[in-house]
């Protein structure tokens, strides 16, 4: 449970960065122009972006995944639960009254 409520504050500090890089971009697409008028190919700020969006798409494949193990590992818990709840209320049946 500890496990799965980490994912999810990672999951949102993620789709937190997702957002603030959506916000960079008009300001990115002006320095692009900008250069490209005064002859510079790539700019520093541009290849800082196009890294973190990297950085971004791994870090959201990584948490994607161990979400997915997190959530198959709590529905393996689960069945569990409900053998050992059944095979106790089977014994309690069978157990007489003392």
């Amino acid at each position: 449970m500890v496990r799965a409520a980490s994912l999810e504050e990672e999951w949102v500090a993620l789709q937190q960065r997702k957002a603030s890089m959506q916000h960079q971009k008009p300001k990115l697409a002006v320095l692009v122009v900008l250069s490209s008028l005064v002859g510079i190919r790539s700019l520093p700020a541009e290849r800082r972006f196009w890294n973190e969006r990297e950085r971004l798409a791994q870090d959201e494949a990584r948490l994607q995944q161990a979400r997915s193990s997190c959530k198959h590992d709590l529905e393996a818990i689960h069945v569990q639960i409900e053998v050992i709840e059944h095979e106790l209320s089977s014994l309690s049946a069978h157990t007489s009254p003392l």
